[in-house]
């Protein structure tokens, strides 16, 4: 596994750091990098629940 992570989202970084930095960044607590995607890259800031 990587020890940085960057998220893009329309061109432009949105988040870049370690998974912690993320779900930190994110206020995401489950610590799983695919809801801390969702939530950086969702209109809202919400977390969706469709897959």
């Amino acid at each position: 596994m990587c020890h940085r992570v960057g998220t893009t989202q329309k061109g432009k970084m949105i988040g870049v750091g370690t998974a912690e930095q993320l779900c930190s960044q994110a206020e995401h607590q489950h610590g799983a990098l695919e809801g801390v995607f969702l939530k950086l890259t969702s209109p809202s800031g919400e977390e969706s629940d469709q897959h």
